[in-house]
Formats: C-alpha cells, structure tokens, sequence
C-alpha cells in the first residue's frame, strides 16, 4: 500500500468510528458535563455560591434548591454532579452555558471531544513511531478498542472532560518527541490546569531529560492558576478548595472503579462484596476514604516508578514504554480510579509493539479487549449483577499489564546492552 494510500485509509476508519459514536450519543445527557455546564450557567448569572455545591456522600444528587429551580425550569429531570474545576473553566464558559441549552451544550462538546478522541491516534503513532507497523494497522486496531471498550464508551457517555486531557497528554509528548519543546508544555501545562493529576507526567518529561518543556509545563499551569486567581477571585478557589477535601473524604467501591485504593478497601472493608441493595440500585457504593489505601497506592506507584524507568534506560527509544507505564500507574494508585482514566494507556496500547514480541504484543492487545470489552461489562454487570467484579478484574488486569511492560522492557532492555559493543555508550 502506497503511503498516500495507508493515509487516506486511516482516515476513513478515522472518519467512520467517528460518526459512529456520534450516533450513538448524540443528544444523550451528559452527566459528567452537566457539572460544567450548571457552574457555568451560575457563574453566567452571578451565583457564584452556586458553583461548588455537592451532596453529602459528594457523588449524590446536588440538593441545591437553585439547581433544583433550574433544572424544573428547562424541564430537565436528569441528574446533575458537583463541580470540581478551577473557577476559570467555569468562567470561559459561562457565555455558552447562558445561550445554549444542556443538550445543545453536550451536543457541542460531543462533537469536539469525539474528534479529539481520534485526532489523538495518529499523533499517538507518531509518538511511538513503530517501524514495520503500518499506520493502517495502528489505526484499525484503535478504532476498534475506541468503539468496543468501556472505558471509553463510559468517558464518551458522560462526555468526561478527561477525553480533552487524554488528548493534550498525548500531543504533549508527541511535541517532545518531535522537539518541539513549548508546545509540549504547553499542552501538558493546560492538561494540568484543567485535572490536576496530569502534572505527574513531568516525571516521563524529567527522566527523557526534557528539561524545558518540563518547566514550561509546569510554568503553563502555575500561569492557568494565576489568571484563574484574577478573573474569578479568591473566595471561589477556596471554595474549590473545600470542594476537593470533600471529595478527597469519599471513596467510590463499584464496577467503574479500578483504583488500588478502591480495591484493598474492598477486600478489608466489606470483604470483598458490595450489598445486594447498592448493587440493585447503583452499582457502586460510597464510603469514607480509608486514607491508609491511599497511601499505600501512593506508595506503590513511587516503589513502580523505579523499576519502570531503570528498565528502559538502555533501550534505543524509552518515551512510549514510560510514558505508557506511568499512564497505567495513574489509573492504578491515583485517588479515584475511574474507568475513563484508561483513556490514555488505551489510546497508546498498539505500541506495545515497541517493545514486546509481536506475538506477545497481539495476546497484550485482545486480552485487553476482552477484559475491558463493553460485551463483558454488559454481561457480567449489567445481566449478572456482579458489580465488583469488572473493577476487581479490571484492577488485577492493570497490575498484569504492568508486570508484562516490565518484563518485555527488562528484556529488550538486557539484549540494548548485549548488543552495544565494549567501550561504547548505551544509546
């Protein structure tokens, strides 16, 4: 297949797992976005009292008799989640908010972020520029896992503004790579600004040795921060500030949680079950965080970091192995642990290629499919009710993958420097 050929195909996959999703959510209530939108909308009308309300267990309905007025006003009888944004996001969008209605609102931001979902596949190919991989290939095998597993049918649904800071991740490091060292911060920076997760992707940036778009990131986001400051004022950052120590007292235990955190607190909590009611009525629990999870997952992506970067120190090209490893990592020891934070381990997952046995690599990617297939979630939670167990199986999977990427960078790592000859430096 001739180059302009393999190009014009991908886009055609590109451009039709597009529509498809499309399709299938357009005009759906995006639960996730409705955050933004309220806090825009309040922000828009002056209630800035407004913007960081949240139940008592946080994940509940909001009990905010404004909302609740809004909300009967437009005819909406949805659910609405609390706001955890910096004020400055809320501000950007108050106009659109007041001149739009919600499912205008999703529509909008469905469109955009549905394009940057597959705009983030080739620069992910870029990134990991696989030799004798075509980029067919790379994109027919993302687009099937874009549009098959839940992870990301769950962030596309709720319209999760982690699709955006998937994407900025990604075009980051793409940037890298490609030297382009300020657009690189600039883009983990504004990722950063907008989840504060994010910034712990400048350890990949400190370990490749990219220096400035490493400040530059960091500068963005400290920058993002300061104009938040101006325009929106202190009292709504403290109040973001109370918002996040809520949040941070909860825990959600249900199948679209994969954290470690979540997982241990399963196992000495509730022994390992959820109650028969939660599972009937939401399929997840709340409870109070048990802050020694936490930091025994804080911990274990510290003791993962090691391994993980000392591995791939001597392998010709270390930035798509890391940088993957350390996605996995988030989705595993951060804080919440949702599904949607699979994003970008994902959207990266045909570069296992890189770095394991095509043979290997081809087990890694259907295992992965098959774990996180939208079919088996349906089947095992949604029919069977086994609420638990998509995020037990989908937290042993993550360890697996992790373990694997280890193996296979140890040994190429091993057969880097059995190839160098005596007297000359690793590459």
């Amino acid at each position: 297949m001739t180059p302009f050929r393999n190009r014009a195909f991908s886009a055609v996959m590109l451009c039709v797992a597009g529509a498809y999703l499309l399709l299938v959510f357009w005009g759906t209530w995006s639960l996730d976005l409705s955050a933004l939108y309220y806090a825009a909308r309040f922000y828009g009308l002056g209630l800035h009292g407004e913007i960081y309300q949240a139940s008592t267990d946080f994940f509940g309905h909001i009990p905010s008799p404004a909302l609740t007025a809004m909300l009967k006003e437009q005819g909406i009888r949805e659910a609405v989640v609390p706001y955890l944004y910096p004020p400055i996001w809320a501000y950007l969008a108050s106009s659109l908010a007041l001149h739009l209605s919600p499912y205008a609102f999703f529509n909008a931001f469905l469109v955009i972020q549905t394009a940057l979902v597959f705009a983030a596949i080739p620069l992910a190919y870029r990134l990991a520029h696989p030799s004798q991989f075509p980029i067919w290939a790379w994109t027919a095998i993302s687009c099937f896992l874009i549009v098959s597993t839940f992870p990301v049918l769950f962030a596309v649904d709720l319209n999760q503004l982690q699709i955006t800071v998937a994407f900025l991740i990604i075009l980051a490091f793409e940037r890298a790579r490609a030297g382009a060292h300020v657009s690189a911060g600039v883009a983990l920076g504004l990722a950063a600004a907008i989840k504060v997760v994010p910034i712990l992707f400048i350890l990949v940036l400190a370990a490749e040795r990219k220096w400035k778009a490493a400040w530059i990131s960091g500068a963005t986001s400290a920058g993002i921060a300061v104009l938040s400051l101006l325009l929106a004022g202190i009292d709504l950052h403290i109040a973001l500030l109370d918002q996040i120590a809520r949040l941070n007292a909860k825990l959600v235990i249900g199948d679209v949680n994969l954290g470690l955190s979540g997982l241990l607190t399963q196992l000495t909590q509730t022994g390992g079950a959820l109650n028969e009611e939660a599972v009937m009525a939401q399929r997840f629990v709340v409870t109070d965080a048990v802050q020694w999870t936490r930091a025994v997952a804080y911990l274990v992506f510290l003791i993962c970091l090691v391994p993980l970067f000392l591995t791939t120190r001597h392998l010709p090209d270390p930035l798509w192995p890391r940088l993957f490893g350390v996605s996995l990592l988030i989705a595993l020891c951060g804080p919440l642990g949702w599904f949607h934070y699979l994003l970008v381990p994902l959207i990266l997952l045909p570069g296992i290629v890189t770095v394991a046995h095509r043979y290997m690599a081809a087990v890694i990617i259907l295992a992965t499919f098959v774990v996180f297939s939208f079919a088996l979630f349906d089947f095992v939670v949604i029919d069977r009710g086994l609420a638990l167990s998509m995020g037990l199986v989908g937290t042993i999977w993550l360890v697996a993958v992790f373990v694997a990427l280890l193996i296979s960078s140890v040994l190429l790592s091993r057969m880097s420097v059995q190839s160098i000859p005596r007297g000359s430096s690793p590459a």
